[in-house]
């Protein structure tokens, strides 16, 4: 029998260490070994060369887009559009040719008209899976508005669409009346928590890119009515502190730069919390995702300390207690993490919200590549 053979696009490169490169590379092993997958990336011409990876049925092909150049950058959205146009008639042409029946998209901004001309030149036969990790109804952090209409599109065209949120499910039904199911990055069990008593110093972590400047002021300010000291290492590209208003005398970053997702995970004992901001964003329009850096922290059995926009169901992890909330009133790191019932509180939200058994389940029950 042949082996079914599907087609995955995905606008960051296969070996990304956070967002959707996690989330893509935790469903791969569900695959069955009579499924194919050829993984395209679009790749632009300042990113570093990938890593080499493996996984069974697998090949990862990397395809260069435009590189920005002063002589073009005037033509920039012509020359873009030019390029979508022909890269998508090519895949299309390939699918056909090599057999692949089966497209899986990972939605984004940046390949929306690459997306569109694809599955417009695509057979109507072709079983099209759409997964949405961020809202695509703008264009962060440029703040540009995106082409409602194709998106719609191409979600139409879906035989199947999964979503990393409730919110985010609720608003492409309103916006585009389109089904979809939720899938995020899931936990198993995290470690126990080891409650911190009377400490002069405490170690906070914040991984991945930082989305905004305000809440990290917001959070120094918090900071600096605190008689104690606060050691802040940052994983990831983060150039944020150069922008920042002022760093209290308290506070000390050092940044470690990329590191693979399981070094940084086996490091939980080195911290007291994390670092998670989810608000100030443009047009409040990606105030509707779920950041998988949440996913790493719930990982490592931390709690969070920082502000979650009232409207995202991450807010939702102050309710439960797993996390404190800076702009309340009556917030107090020290006596928080003092609180011996952390533990149960954080394995009582990934339980309710990032059970990964439960996610895994959903996206085989109900993503079309699967039947």
């Amino acid at each position: 029998m042949n082996k079914k053979k599907i087609k995955l696009y995905t606008n960051f490169q296969a070996d990304y260490i956070y967002g959707g490169g996690a989330i893509v590379r935790k469903l791969l092993p569900i695959f069955q070994s009579g499924i194919q997958t050829n993984w395209t990336y679009f790749k632009r011409a300042h990113e570093d060369k990938q890593q080499r990876l493996q996984q069974n049925n697998v090949k990862y092909t990397p395809t260069e887009l435009w590189s920005y150049k002063k002589g073009i950058r005037r033509f920039q959205k012509e020359y873009e559009a030019i390029t979508f146009f022909c890269t998508a008639f090519c895949q299309a042409i390939k699918n056909r040719i090599f057999g692949y029946t089966h497209v899986w998209i990972v939605l984004d901004p940046g390949i929306i008209d690459f997306a569109y001309w694809l599955l417009r030149f695509s057979k109507s036969e072709t079983v099209i899976h759409i997964s949405v990790h961020d809202d695509c109804r703008i264009d962060y952090p440029s703040e540009k508005p995106t082409n409602l209409t194709r998106i719609g599109r191409i979600l139409t065209r879906a035989k199947s669409i999964d979503v990393i949120g409730e919110n985010l499910q609720q608003e492409y039904l309103k916006e585009f009346k389109v089904e979809s199911f939720v899938f995020r990055r899931g936990v198993l069990t995290p470690p126990p928590y080891n409650t911190k008593t009377n400490s002069t110093k405490l170690h906070l972590i914040f991984v991945g890119s930082s989305h905004s400047d305000e809440c990290w002021n917001i959070l120094l300010k918090h900071l600096s009515t605190y008689n104690i000291e606060f050691h802040i290492k940052v994983f990831g590209a983060s150039n944020f502190q150069k922008r920042l208003n002022e760093v209290p005398t308290n506070v000390s970053f050092m940044f470690m730069g990329n590191q693979p997702e399981n070094e940084i995970l086996s490091k939980h004992n080195e911290f007291d919390a994390a670092i998670f901001f989810w608000d100030f964003f443009s047009e409040n329009r990606i105030k509707y995702s779920v950041s998988t850096k949440l996913t790493t922290y719930l990982q490592m059995g931390l709690p969070i300390i920082g502000l979650i926009h009232p409207d995202n169901e991450s807010h939702q992890i102050f309710n439960y207690g797993a996390g404190i909330d800076i702009t309340d009133p009556k917030c107090n790191i020290t006596n928080y993490l003092n609180n011996t019932n952390i533990s149960e509180n954080i394995n009582r939200y990934v339980s309710s919200k990032f059970n990964e058994n439960v996610m895994l389940k959903n996206f085989v029950d109900n993503c079309i590549l699967f039947r």
